[in-house]
Order: structure tokens, then C-alpha cells, then sequence
């Protein structure tokens, strides 16, 4: 019944008192969060807004250019690069995962560690690069001399052919740096004996 047959027939002068709200509820399905259910006055209806969520989103992507040395992030009206220079600014040796300088000094180096329990092949979660110093690895001996060719790339002196005996480590002439011993000859001519200062361990000769 409309009470507005209550209102002197004049249904402009009544207010809707006999017309329920309407009922709108939207709920979103617990396993799809991108359909929405819409509920008018109890009859349900579904819509799926995947579609337009897809052709609405953004277009924006990052790459990094080898070539050009850059990392290009391309939004949706311009493109922005970082150059290698500009991002290696901002970088330390010590950021990287592999790097470990918790012993950085004066003059040390890089040195690479590989896990001693990891087998041949593998690739040990704990191998890194230290770093190493000179003044920090002090030995009382050791088994391959190092130093450097004509190009000063780095490189290590073979050990010796007998490993039993004694060797000098100096400057041969045209050999270059590497092992001696002396040399057997069958004529003084031109030679001098050898001595050895007492005080100092020096190696010396008496001029004939």
C-alpha cells in the first residue's frame, strides 16, 4: 500500500514512505580479487575488471644496454638512462655480495677464496674476494717467488729443478731474475776467492 492514497490524492505533496532503499552491495571474491560481485536488491551479478586493469596499467620497463654501458628505464612519455659511470659513482667494492673488506688496509689487494668444503664444480655459497696484505701474511718461507716480465704482468718463478738443494735467488745477466748455484770450472784464470763478512754476512772478495 503507498500512503501516498493518504495525501489528499496529491502524490508531489507525500513523501516515499511506502518504497523501500534499494539494496547495492560489492563484494570481492576471496580467491579472484579482480571480479567483483554486485548485489541489487538481491539479485547478484559478477564482473570480472581484469581486462581493464590489463589495458589500463602502465607501460614502463627497464633495460640495461651492454653496448652503450647505460640502464635505460623507459616510462610511459620519456626514457631516463643512468650511465655506467654515473652508477658505478655510487658503488663500492664492498657492496658487492662477493666482496668481503672487512681487513681493507694500506696497499691491500683482492684475492679470491673459494669454499675449502665445497667439491670440484660446485659453486661454494661462501666463496668471495678478500682482501690481503702483505704485512698481514708474513711466512718464515715459501714456495713460489713472485714478480713480474718485461710487460709488468704479474707471474711466479718456477722451484728449482732439485728441490733438495740449496739455490741462490738473484739477477743472472741476460737470465734475468731466477735460481743459481755455483758454477764449476776448471780454470782460476780471472777468478777471485770468496768470503764472507763475519759482521754483516756479506758476500765479498779480495781483489788480486
Amino acid at each position: 500500500m503507498n500512503c501516498c492514497n493518504k495525501c489528499n490524492h496529491n502524490p508531489c505533496s507525500c513523501s516515499p514512505c511506502g518504497v523501500a532503499m534499494p539494496v547495492i552491495d560489492v563484494l570481492a571474491l576471496e580467491n579472484d580479487p579482480l571480479t567483483l560481485t554486485w548485489n541489487f536488491n538481491g539479485v547478484g551479478v559478477s564482473y570480472d575488471y581484469s581486462s581493464m586493469i590489463k589495458l589500463g596499467e602502465t607501460d614502463t620497463s627497464i633495460h640495461a644496454d651492454q653496448v652503450k654501458r647505460v640502464l635505460q628505464y623507459m616510462a610511459e612519455r620519456h626514457t631516463d638512462t643512468i650511465s655506467a659511470k654515473e652508477l658505478g659513482a655510487i658503488l663500492h667494492l664492498g657492496d658487492l655480495g662477493d666482496v668481503d673488506i672487512t681487513d681493507l688496509d694500506d696497499n691491500s689487494i683482492l684475492v679470491y677464496k673459494k669454499d675449502s668444503e665445497c667439491i670440484r664444480g660446485c659453486d661454494g655459497a661462501t666463496n668471495q674476494w678478500v682482501s690481503w696484505n702483505a704485512l698481514d701474511q708474513q711466512s718464515s718461507s715459501f714456495t713460489y717467488p713472485m714478480g713480474y716480465d718485461n710487460e709488468g704482468a704479474p707471474k711466479t718463478l718456477l722451484r728449482p729443478t732439485s728441490t733438495d738443494q740449496y739455490y741462490q735467488l738473484g739477477w743472472n745477466a741476460n737470465g734475468k731474475v731466477g735460481w743459481k748455484q755455483p758454477k764449476k770450472v776448471t780454470s782460476t784464470a780471472n777468478l777471485a776467492p770468496v768470503y764472507i763478512d763475519k759482521t754483516t754476512k756479506e758476500l765479498v772478495y779480495v781483489e788480486q
